[in-house]
């Protein structure tokens, strides 16, 4: 098998990872809170959060310009554009995963009371799932797009 197949089944890999944490994110999404105090608490930690995303990186697309920079200077302009694109779609994936997470909080509780450990279980594992395939997802995808341009 030559690289190029590989490059190829790399971005394969990665959109079908995707799939798959739009599936589990959806899967989540299908349980409803049906308990307004919970609905109220569950969305005030999703505004904390997203709020806490954006100051976060506000403050590292600084970090990821100078370092960027330093990379473009010192080793080469591939690598710094191959650090930026990682550091975008780490940020993609951080996001995604902000997200899930505090959807499926109060869902999560909302199972265990109505279903119990198992509805429970089921919900949290989904979304962990979602930003667990996002980060390989969107690390295959890029890794081997970069990888296949360069080669």
């Amino acid at each position: 098998m030559d690289l190029q197949t590989v490059f190829y089944f790399g971005i394969v890999s990665g959109i079908i990872s995707l799939v798959a944490a739009y599936y589990y994110a959806k899967k989540v999404e299908h349980y409803e809170i049906n308990i307004p105090k919970v609905q109220e608490i569950t969305d005030a930690i999703r505004e904390g959060a997203m709020a806490f995303l954006t100051a976060e990186y506000k403050i590292l697309i600084w970090f990821v310009v100078a370092v960027a920079v330093a990379l473009g200077a010192f080793i080469g302009l591939p690598t710094a554009i191959s650090f930026v694109l990682g550091a975008i779609t780490s940020a993609i994936a951080g996001n995604a995963g902000m997200r899930i997470a505090t959807k499926a909080n109060g869902r999560t509780a909302i199972a265990a009371k109505e279903g119990g450990l198992a509805k429970a279980l089921d919900v949290a594992f989904s979304g962990g799932a979602v930003m667990g395939l996002t980060v390989v997802g969107l690390g295959m995808l890029m890794l081997s797009l970069i990888l296949l341009v360069v080669n």
